[in-house]
C-alpha cells in the first residue's frame, strides 16, 4: 500500500492572512478539510503551504524535488505527476486540487521535445483521479498566452501574450493551450488562473482579476498564494478563466 511520508514539527513562522478564516480551518477544526498541491516545491508552493496551515487546513503535496518544510498538518509525497499511483495517492481525501506545475522551474516549463504534451497529460490524469474519488474543485495556474473564447485582448500586454510568446515558445504554448481546452470540457468545478511573472516583492496590494484581458506584468508571490488559497471556497470564478496581476499599493523606494 502506498503511504505518505509524515512530516512533524512546527511551522517556521506564523502567517497573518488578509482573509477571514475559511470553512474548515482553524482551531479544533484542523483535519476536517485537506488541500492537495501539485508542484509545491517552488517558492509559491511553499508560501501557499504556510498560509493554508495557518488557516487550519491539512495539506498533501506532490513534489519531484526537495521540499524543506515540516509540519504536523503537512504530508509530502515525492513522485511524478505522470504516475497514476502517485496522483491518486496525493489527491485521496482532499477537497481541492491546486496545480502549480506550469510555473517556471518545473519540468513542465522546459521547452523539450519530451515534454510536448506534459501539462495536458497531467491535467487529463488529474481529472480522471478526481472523478474516481469524487473531488470537483480544481485550480490550475497557467500562462497569459493561453486563449479562451471570452478573451478581449486590446492592450499591449494582451496582444504580446497572445502573439509574441506563442511565437517564441510554440511547443510549450501548444501544450498549455491543449491543457486549457481539455479543462473546459470537463465537469469539474475548475478555475484557470493565468498569471504573469511571479516575484517575491513587497509594496503591492490585492490581486487584480480580469476575465477578458491581462491586467499587469507581474504578480506578488505572497498575494498570489493568498488568492489561490481563498479560491478554494470562492464561487465567483467557477468554470472561468481569469487573468491576475498585482496592484501597486504605494510608491516603492529605489
Amino acid at each position: 500500500m502506498v503511504t505518505f511520508a509524515n512530516s512533524s514539527g512546527t511551522a517556521t513562522r506564523s502567517v497573518q492572512t488578509i482573509y477571514p478564516r475559511f470553512r474548515g480551518g482553524g482551531g479544533d477544526n484542523v483535519g476536517t478539510e485537506t488541500i492537495c498541491i501539485l508542484g509545491a516545491d517552488g517558492p509559491l508552493g511553499r508560501r501557499m503551504i504556510e498560509i493554508a496551515i495557518d488557516c487550519g487546513y491539512q495539506i498533501q503535496v506532490l513534489t519531484s524535488g526537495h521540499l524543506d518544510y515540516s509540519h504536523s498538518q503537512l504530508r509530502i509525497r515525492k513522485g511524478c505527476p505522470l504516475n497514476t499511483r502517485d496522483l491518486r495517492t496525493v489527491i485521496n481525501g482532499s477537497s481541492c486540487v491546486i496545480n502549480l506545475l506550469n510555473l517556471s522551474g518545473h519540468e513542465a516549463a522546459k521547452d523539450s521535445p519530451r515534454q510536448t504534451q506534459y501539462s495536458a497529460t497531467v491535467t487529463k490524469m488529474v481529472w480522471s483521479a478526481m472523478q474516481r474519488q469524487q473531488i470537483d474543485r480544481y485550480l490550475l495556474v497557467s500562462h497569459p498566452s493561453v486563449v479562451t473564447p471570452a478573451d478581449r485582448r486590446r492592450n499591449p500586454q494582451g496582444l504580446a501574450s497572445k502573439y509574441l510568446w506563442p511565437l517564441l515558445h510554440r511547443r510549450r504554448w501548444r501544450d498549455l493551450q491543449a491543457e486549457a481546452d481539455l479543462l473546459r470540457q470537463t465537469q469539474l468545478a475548475w478555475t484557470l488562473i493565468r498569471c504573469p511573472q511571479v516575484k517575491d516583492v513587497d509594496g503591492y496590494g490585492p490581486v487584480d482579476v480580469d476575465r477578458h484581458c491581462p491586467v499587469g506584468t507581474l504578480v506578488s508571490l505572497d498575494r498570489l498564494a493568498r488568492f489561490l488559497i481563498y479560491q478554494k471556497d470562492c464561487q465567483r470564478y467557477l468554470r472561468e478563466s481569469v487573468f491576475v496581476a498585482s496592484r501597486v499599493s504605494r510608491l516603492r523606494s529605489m
